[in-house]
């Protein structure tokens, strides 16, 4: 006895018509344009430049603290005040 089936299945294989197929994605990254990397290439170069001018001057504000606090010593060697105690004549202001 001959059965039929009452439902066709689609086959997965068929081809689509030409104007329906879905289109074939790569998976290369997109190439910039030539525009893009000469602003990413002026990005870069900027960064690179801010960053050379903060370490300038983050060596130069360390430099001047080290001066200051070799004054600081200087100072407290220097002065004829005992440690710890107040001196009993106030000094005079060398300014004035």
């Amino acid at each position: 006895m001959y059965r039929r089936n009452p439902s066709p299945v689609p086959q997965m294989n068929a081809r689509q018509p030409l104007g329906f197929q879905r289109p074939s994605f790569s998976q290369q990254v997109p190439q910039k344009s030539n525009l893009e990397e000469m602003r990413s290439m002026l990005l870069e170069q900027k960064q690179d430049e801010y960053i050379n001018q903060l370490a300038f001057k983050v060596d130069v504000l360390t430099t001047h603290n080290k001066m200051l606090e070799a004054r600081i010593v200087q100072k407290v060697n220097s002065s004829s005040t005992p440690s710890g105690k107040l001196p009993s004549k106030p000094e005079p202001n060398p300014r004035k």
